[in-house]
């Protein structure tokens, strides 16, 4: 869990946020669908669109942005085709597209930092969950228990 001053600094809607997100990207496989990520947390529907609510994002955008980031944090990128568990080739294209990755493997590095992915993704782009990313990676990530706060 983060420490209580940082769960002060960006606030309860933050925590909540990132903690649902940090489910995905803890997990050892791909998260797919917004009713799996519910399960996963422990969460209703309803509280986890609530928690994406409150940080004006959607719960869709949402759980695509955190399983790409679970690709990122795992340098995986080269593999991304096999992490993320997407069957149609179109919405893949699209899904690198908005997180700021070469549709080309050849193309795509290797490695991406959080904050190198942060800068080049279009998927969430709200200053309050990125930065409780960057504070969820600095503090080396939050408790499962914490999304149903």
């Amino acid at each position: 869990m983060l420490p209580p001053a940082v769960r002060a600094s960006i606030g309860h809607a933050s925590f909540r946020w990132i903690n649902a997100v940090w489910v995905v990207v803890d997990r050892d496989c791909d998260t797919r669908t917004v009713g799996e990520w519910g399960r996963v947390c422990g969460a209703s529907l309803g509280a986890l669109r609530s928690i994406c609510v409150m940080q004006n994002v959607r719960p869709k955008p949402s759980l695509t942005f955190a399983r790409v980031l679970r690709v990122v944090a795992r340098q995986e990128l080269r593999h991304i085709r096999d992490t993320l568990e997407v069957d149609d080739p179109r919405t893949l294209r699209t899904i690198l597209a908005a997180s700021g990755l070469a549709d080309d493997d050849r193309r795509r590095p290797r490695s991406m930092g959080v904050d190198e992915f942060l800068r080049a993704q279009r998927i969430i782009t709200e200053p309050a969950c990125c930065e409780a990313v960057r504070l969820a990676v600095k503090m080396g990530g939050v408790a499962r228990d914490a999304v149903r706060e």
